[in-house]
């Protein structure tokens, strides 16, 4: 009977000694796990946002896509989550929240009347490129044109001034641009908001009168 227990006890030890080891081996591969696979589409958008979901030995990981065939996109089942793929439908890639970086942002087109052609602006081909700082509260327009059409950004005010609080990425609006509809009075408004930690991205275009015209997803990544 004791050399039962015995073995017993030896096995459930020998258990509990593996998890901490495999916890390491899977921390120091970088390998995340498929938990779940989403599909998102919004309105008459001209494209879907399939975002698969990871867990690995540190956290959760999402790898996003945007496509006009979210049917076409197969979640791998491992991934290393330590050099995700930044290319082709891969617009969104981790960006770093405390040092000025270029990043260059893409978005689903979503064509819609009265909204002056910025439903179909920064799209796969021409991105909006930026250079941000998020935990500073830095944000500035890169490309000419694009920076005359949109205006000056302006960081919604209810946000913290800690840096510590904005390293998440950033939440900007676009009230004063040349584009005739932010350049009326009253003026409508383009809000930008930027997600740090997987560069998922938004633009929303409110008029000048009524309700939201439109949200488009996309994704930022630091541009090459």
């Amino acid at each position: 009977m004791k050399s039962r227990t015995a073995f017993i006890l030896r096995r459930a030890l020998l258990a509990v000694a593996i998890v901490p080891v495999a916890w390491l081996i899977a921390f120091a591969s970088g390998i995340g796990a498929l938990v779940a696979r989403e599909e998102l589409h919004v309105g008459n958008a001209q494209g879907s946002t399939v975002t698969c979901r990871y867990i690995h030995a540190a956290g959760t990981y999402e790898m996003l896509d945007f496509t006009e065939n979210p049917d076409a996109v197969v979640c791998a089942l491992f991934v290393s989550v330590r050099s995700p793929p930044v290319s082709g439908d891969h617009w969104a890639a981790p960006l770093p929240p405390d040092k000025a970086v270029q990043i260059e942002c893409r978005f689903i087109r979503y064509p819609a009347d009265g909204d002056n052609g910025l439903g179909t602006r920064f799209v796969a081909d021409a991105p909006l490129r930026l250079k941000v700082n998020f935990a500073a509260r830095q944000l500035t327009v890169i490309g000419e044109d694009d920076r005359s059409a949109l205006g000056e950004p302006v960081f919604d005010p209810t946000l913290s001034a800690d840096t510590r609080a904005n390293a998440w990425g950033a939440l900007v609006y676009f009230p004063h641009g040349a584009v005739p509809i932010l350049a009326g009075d009253p003026p409508g408004r383009l809000t930008l908001v930027i997600f740090s930690d997987n560069g998922h991205a938004a633009l929303m275009l409110l008029p000048p009168r009524g309700a939201l015209l439109w949200t488009r997803d996309g994704g930022c990544r630091i541009s090459a």
